[in-house]
Protein backbone atom coordinates (compact mmCIF):
# COMPACT_ATOMS: atom_id res chain seq x y z
CA UNK A 1 0.00 0.00 0.00
CA UNK A 2 2.83 2.48 -0.68
CA UNK A 3 6.22 3.29 0.27
CA UNK A 4 6.84 2.88 3.96
CA UNK A 5 10.22 2.35 5.84
CA UNK A 6 10.51 2.01 9.78
CA UNK A 7 13.59 1.43 11.83
CA UNK A 8 13.43 0.13 15.39
CA UNK A 9 16.38 0.32 17.87
CA UNK A 10 16.78 -1.19 20.74
CA UNK A 11 17.96 1.51 23.56
CA UNK A 12 19.51 0.87 27.31
CA UNK A 13 16.55 2.10 29.64
CA UNK A 14 14.56 -0.73 27.11
CA UNK A 15 12.94 2.02 24.80
CA UNK A 16 12.32 1.59 21.50
CA UNK A 17 12.94 4.06 18.82
CA UNK A 18 10.71 4.26 15.89
CA UNK A 19 11.62 6.42 12.83
CA UNK A 20 9.26 5.95 10.30
CA UNK A 21 9.78 7.78 6.69
CA UNK A 22 5.64 8.56 5.27
CA UNK A 23 6.00 8.72 1.98
CA UNK A 24 8.13 10.59 -0.55
CA UNK A 25 11.03 8.31 -0.04
CA UNK A 26 11.30 7.83 -3.85
CA UNK A 27 12.72 11.28 -4.07
CA UNK A 28 15.35 10.28 -1.78
CA UNK A 29 19.12 9.80 -3.82
CA UNK A 30 20.56 6.65 -1.32
CA UNK A 31 18.21 5.96 1.89
CA UNK A 32 21.59 3.83 2.93
CA UNK A 33 22.83 7.37 3.96
CA UNK A 34 19.88 8.38 5.99
CA UNK A 35 20.08 5.23 8.23
CA UNK A 36 23.90 6.04 8.29
CA UNK A 37 22.45 8.78 9.82
CA UNK A 38 20.07 7.56 12.29
CA UNK A 39 22.60 4.83 13.33
CA UNK A 40 25.46 8.09 14.16
CA UNK A 41 22.86 9.62 16.31
CA UNK A 42 21.67 6.50 18.48
CA UNK A 43 20.75 7.85 22.01
CA UNK A 44 20.61 11.61 21.00
CA UNK A 45 17.11 13.17 21.70
CA UNK A 46 14.30 13.04 18.60
CA UNK A 47 14.57 17.21 18.08
CA UNK A 48 18.53 16.43 17.57
CA UNK A 49 18.19 14.06 15.08
CA UNK A 50 15.79 15.57 13.19
CA UNK A 51 17.62 19.15 13.39
CA UNK A 52 20.75 16.77 11.85
CA UNK A 53 18.55 15.10 8.99
CA UNK A 54 16.82 18.07 7.79
CA UNK A 55 20.56 19.85 7.51
CA UNK A 56 21.80 16.73 5.58
CA UNK A 57 18.73 16.66 3.30
CA UNK A 58 18.42 19.84 2.66
CA UNK A 59 22.01 19.99 1.26
CA UNK A 60 20.83 16.90 -0.33
CA UNK A 61 18.28 17.10 -2.42
CA UNK A 62 16.90 19.28 -5.39
CA UNK A 63 15.21 22.35 -4.71
CA UNK A 64 11.30 22.20 -4.14
CA UNK A 65 11.68 18.24 -2.73
CA UNK A 66 11.30 17.40 0.91
CA UNK A 67 10.42 14.69 2.97
CA UNK A 68 7.03 14.22 5.48
CA UNK A 69 8.77 12.35 8.79
CA UNK A 70 7.45 11.02 11.87
CA UNK A 71 9.58 10.25 15.18
CA UNK A 72 8.07 7.69 17.73
CA UNK A 73 9.95 6.66 20.90
CA UNK A 74 7.55 4.00 22.50
CA UNK A 75 7.80 3.13 26.18
CA UNK A 76 5.88 -0.41 26.59
CA UNK A 77 6.19 -0.60 30.37
CA UNK A 78 4.60 2.97 30.70
CA UNK A 79 2.08 2.36 27.41
CA UNK A 80 2.78 5.91 26.08
CA UNK A 81 4.84 6.85 23.45
CA UNK A 82 6.61 10.30 22.04
CA UNK A 83 5.91 11.47 19.02
CA UNK A 84 7.44 14.01 17.08
CA UNK A 85 6.40 15.06 13.67
CA UNK A 86 8.16 17.11 10.64
CA UNK A 87 5.30 17.76 8.12
CA UNK A 88 3.12 14.91 8.81
CA UNK A 89 -0.28 15.08 9.97
CA UNK A 90 -2.90 14.44 10.78
CA UNK A 91 -1.76 11.77 13.88
CA UNK A 92 -4.84 10.14 14.59
CA UNK A 93 -5.58 8.76 18.13
CA UNK A 94 -8.29 6.36 19.33
CA UNK A 95 -9.89 6.70 22.56
CA UNK A 96 -12.01 3.23 23.43
CA UNK A 97 -13.25 4.81 26.44
CA UNK A 98 -14.91 7.15 24.42
CA UNK A 99 -15.02 5.68 21.40
CA UNK A 100 -13.42 8.67 19.88
CA UNK A 101 -10.80 9.45 17.43
CA UNK A 102 -8.28 12.56 18.35
CA UNK A 103 -6.30 14.00 15.90
CA UNK A 104 -2.82 15.62 16.42
CA UNK A 105 -1.27 18.35 14.04
CA UNK A 106 2.58 18.14 12.69
CA UNK A 107 4.79 20.01 14.83
CA UNK A 108 7.02 21.29 12.44
CA UNK A 109 7.65 21.79 8.81
CA UNK A 110 8.52 18.67 6.59
CA UNK A 111 13.02 17.85 6.10
CA UNK A 112 14.64 19.97 3.36
CA UNK A 113 12.09 23.23 3.30
CA UNK A 114 14.43 25.29 5.25
CA UNK A 115 18.24 24.73 6.20
CA UNK A 116 17.85 26.06 10.07
CA UNK A 117 15.12 24.22 12.06
CA UNK A 118 14.42 24.03 15.29
CA UNK A 119 12.30 20.81 16.30
CA UNK A 120 10.60 21.08 19.62
CA UNK A 121 7.33 20.35 21.28
CA UNK A 122 5.97 16.69 20.30
CA UNK A 123 2.89 15.00 22.17
CA UNK A 124 3.25 12.47 24.72
CA UNK A 125 0.29 10.55 23.73
CA UNK A 126 -1.07 7.22 27.51
CA UNK A 127 -2.87 4.22 25.48
CA UNK A 128 -5.23 3.26 27.26
CA UNK A 129 -6.69 -0.54 26.56
CA UNK A 130 -7.98 -0.58 23.19
CA UNK A 131 -6.67 2.82 22.20
CA UNK A 132 -4.29 3.43 19.19
CA UNK A 133 -2.86 5.55 17.39
CA UNK A 134 -2.98 5.91 13.23
CA UNK A 135 -0.31 7.40 11.19
CA UNK A 136 -1.60 7.97 7.29
CA UNK A 137 -0.23 9.41 4.05
CA UNK A 138 -2.94 12.03 1.93
CA UNK A 139 -2.65 8.96 -0.45
CA UNK A 140 -5.80 7.88 2.08
CA UNK A 141 -8.24 11.21 2.19
CA UNK A 142 -7.38 13.00 -0.97
CA UNK A 143 -8.37 9.85 -3.18
CA UNK A 144 -11.30 11.04 -5.21
CA UNK A 145 -14.59 9.06 -6.58
CA UNK A 146 -15.60 9.18 -9.84
CA UNK A 147 -17.21 12.85 -9.17
CA UNK A 148 -14.25 14.31 -7.94
CA UNK A 149 -15.16 14.40 -4.25
CA UNK A 150 -11.86 13.16 -1.81
CA UNK A 151 -12.63 10.39 0.90
CA UNK A 152 -12.31 13.06 3.68
CA UNK A 153 -10.85 12.39 6.96
CA UNK A 154 -13.90 12.29 8.20
CA UNK A 155 -14.97 8.69 6.31
CA UNK A 156 -11.20 7.59 8.17
CA UNK A 157 -11.94 8.56 11.62
CA UNK A 158 -15.66 6.92 11.11
CA UNK A 159 -14.16 3.37 9.81
CA UNK A 160 -11.38 3.70 12.50
CA UNK A 161 -14.71 3.83 15.02
CA UNK A 162 -16.61 0.86 13.37
CA UNK A 163 -13.31 -1.10 13.16
CA UNK A 164 -11.81 -0.55 16.68
CA UNK A 165 -11.97 -3.72 17.84
CA UNK A 166 -9.90 -5.05 15.28
CA UNK A 167 -6.56 -5.40 15.22
CA UNK A 168 -4.51 -3.43 13.67
CA UNK A 169 -3.76 -5.28 10.26
CA UNK A 170 -7.35 -5.39 9.81
CA UNK A 171 -8.18 -1.63 10.98
CA UNK A 172 -5.91 -0.50 7.68
CA UNK A 173 -7.02 -3.67 5.48
CA UNK A 174 -10.74 -2.41 6.30
CA UNK A 175 -9.71 1.46 5.94
CA UNK A 176 -8.45 0.41 2.67
CA UNK A 177 -11.25 -1.67 1.37
CA UNK A 178 -13.33 1.37 2.21
CA UNK A 179 -11.32 3.87 0.45
CA UNK A 180 -11.36 1.59 -2.82
CA UNK A 181 -15.20 0.98 -2.38
CA UNK A 182 -15.71 4.78 -2.28
CA UNK A 183 -13.53 5.65 -5.28
CA UNK A 184 -15.19 2.90 -7.59
CA UNK A 185 -11.98 1.96 -9.55
CA UNK A 186 -10.53 5.72 -10.15
CA UNK A 187 -6.81 6.10 -10.45
CA UNK A 188 -4.60 6.19 -7.27
CA UNK A 189 -2.38 9.18 -7.17
CA UNK A 190 -0.54 9.07 -4.42
CA UNK A 191 1.00 6.27 -2.35
CA UNK A 192 -1.46 5.35 0.31
CA UNK A 193 0.60 3.92 3.56
CA UNK A 194 -0.73 3.86 6.90
CA UNK A 195 1.11 2.53 10.73
CA UNK A 196 -1.21 1.33 13.35
CA UNK A 197 0.39 1.01 17.08
CA UNK A 198 -2.40 -0.81 19.03
CA UNK A 199 -2.43 -1.71 22.75
CA UNK A 200 -4.86 -4.33 23.26
CA UNK A 201 -7.89 -4.38 24.92
CA UNK A 202 -6.94 -7.04 27.62
CA UNK A 203 -4.16 -4.67 28.63
CA UNK A 204 -1.04 -5.80 27.07
CA UNK A 205 0.79 -3.91 23.99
Amino acid sequence: LGQFNLRLTQLPDNLLRGMSLLGHLRLLPGSRILTFLLDRFQGAGSAHVLGRINQFLHDDLHAGRFVTFVVGLLDGARHEIDLLSAGHGPLLVYRAAAGTVDSLHAHGAPLAVMEDVVFDGGDRVRLEPGDFIMLVTDGFYEWRNPTGEQFGMDRINRSLVKHAEASAAAIIAQLYREVREFTAGTAQADDVTALVVKREASGGT
